[in-house]
């Protein structure tokens, strides 16, 4: 066998072609996802290229393990820097502001699609909370009357709670924005004018 006919057997048989090598790094960008924004910004490429490296020929997506491997590391990635409940429940319910420890994990949720989403959900479990509790004790008629107990009441909360997720979808961008001023960050989230992670004074 000469030389040409090893290189042919080695393209065709060893490395993969440009259409597995393309669908294998889609499929890598993909999976990592599974890392905070902040993180996939910095590290990112340096990830998908050692996904690249050791992707074995004729795969055209990463293996069991390697996926497995990468979804750990960014959970944790992710919990590392996430408020405890404590400070999220007040974060997200009466907008006190984090330590400058959490800063990129600020940063990430103000620039998240789904902020109002994840705000909307703490709100429902405050408000529900407190009803389901009731209707499982056996509370309900007590407090709320037979007249509310009846669906009333019900009907007026869930009006509230739609009125309220229209208008905080409304002001979507006047919350982002107050709350990165409030955690010292100008509007695309940068740090404010002296570097600090104190609050913007105008």
């Amino acid at each position: 066998m000469n030389g040409d006919e090893m290189n042919g057997d080695l393209s065709n048989s060893d490395l993969p072609n440009e259409g597995e090598t393309n669908a294998y790094e889609r499929r890598c960008r993909r999976l990592i996802r599974a890392y905070p924004p902040r993180y996939r910004k910095t590290r990112g490429e340096e990830i998908v290229a050692t996904l690249l490296e050791l992707a074995e020929p004729g795969r055209n997506a990463p293996s069991l393990r390697d996926i497995l491997d990468v979804v750990r590391g960014g959970l944790l990635q992710r919990l590392r820097e996430r408020p405890p409940e404590w400070r999220l429940a007040l974060y997200r319910l009466f907008r006190v502001r984090l330590p400058a420890r959490h800063l990129g994990w600020v940063r990430d949720d103000l620039a998240g699609r789904l902020l109002v989403e994840r705000e909307f959900l703490w709100t429902i479990l405050v408000v529900g909370a407190p009803l389901l509790l009731l209707e499982l004790t056996g509370l309900s008629e007590t407090f709320l009357g037979p007249r509310l107990h009846n669906g009333l009441w019900y009907f007026y909360m869930g009006f509230f709670l739609l009125v309220s997720y229209l208008a905080a979808r409304f002001r979507r961008e006047i919350l982002r924005h107050r709350m990165l001023a409030k955690h010292g960050l100008l509007p695309d989230g940068s740090p404010g004018p002296d570097g600090s992670s104190g609050p913007v004074r105008s």
